[in-house]
């Protein structure tokens, strides 16, 4: 027989999902932001998926730099140098994710 388990406090399993009012867009309102030269064939991926609105750096951000540049972005693409603190993710409550484009484990 299994047993009633006691409520569980609130965790971010019962939160909303995302604090992103629609996160329904049209693809060119998808804003994506690579860093750290990602590779061209993932723009090119990215272009033939439809999504148009993509830009591309090749150097790693410091933070005040990383939190000016994702202002509008929903996807955030890095390699192993760029540092996403939680004062970027903060500040930047549109952001939906962020995708590392790296054989290292230490993001």
């Amino acid at each position: 027989m299994l047993q009633s388990r006691s409520r569980i406090p609130m965790s971010a399993f019962e939160r909303p999902m995302s604090t992103i009012q629609n996160p329904s867009l049209p693809k060119p309102q998808i804003k994506f932001l690579l860093l750290e030269g990602i590779a061209e064939t993932a723009v090119s991926a990215l272009s033939t998926a439809g999504y148009d609105n993509v830009e591309r750096l090749k150097t790693a951000l410091d933070e005040e730099t990383l939190v000016a540049q994702l202002n509008g972005v929903r996807f955030l693409g890095i390699r192993s140098r760029t540092k996403v603190t939680g004062a970027a993710l903060q500040a930047q409550p549109t952001l939906a994710a962020v995708g590392c484009f790296s054989v290292g484990t230490n993001q």
